[in-house]
């Protein structure tokens, strides 16, 4: 009876595929170079956001999705820059506040009052809030605000 030889180069390269797997992964996502999971349900849920009534683009933009028959639930221009101020100095050179930061979308009773925000912050510090908020904070941390901002009710009725 002829005996079997085990072939294990086959072995080593089961175990290197299934090592580049666990080990490779999750480096290629923490460089950005792969979309993890949680990624990629953030990039669905802004675009989500942005779809018809973009919360992000501002109260121009929020007016002209909903037309001259609705009425938008915005904050005042002192509310609103208080917010912008309250994100922004959440920043920190060595680490950020992201407790105060969700405590500003908290706060917010409709989401098209986060066009408010976005507005101020801008003319506050010459800067777009998403994409500060993108830089500045981690993929969960950012996913945890959109989360927060989708339980809230868009915020426009009819006249």
């Amino acid at each position: 009876m002829a005996q079997q030889k085990i072939d294990y180069n086959l072995f080593l390269i089961a175990g290197l595929f299934v090592g580049g797997y666990f080990v490779i992964k999750p480096i290629l996502e923490k460089l950005g170079l792969k979309s993890s999971a949680e990624d990629i349900a953030l990039e669905k849920a802004l675009r989500e956001q942005e779809s018809k009534f973009n919360i992000w683009a501002g109260i121009a933009s929020l007016k002209k999705a909903a037309g001259t028959r609705k009425n938008i639930t915005v904050l005042t221009a002192a509310g609103s820059d208080f917010y912008a101020k309250q994100i922004n100095s959440a920043f920190g050179i060595i680490n950020d506040d992201e407790q105060k930061i969700f405590g500003v979308f908290r706060q917010l009773r409709f989401k098209a009052q986060v066009a408010s925000i976005v507005d101020a912050f801008y003319r506050l510090y010459k800067k777009d809030l998403l994409t500060t908020l993108k830089s500045k904070l981690s993929e969960s941390e950012l996913n945890e605000i959109v989360k927060i901002i989708e339980t809230k009710p868009l915020g426009i009725t009819n006249k």
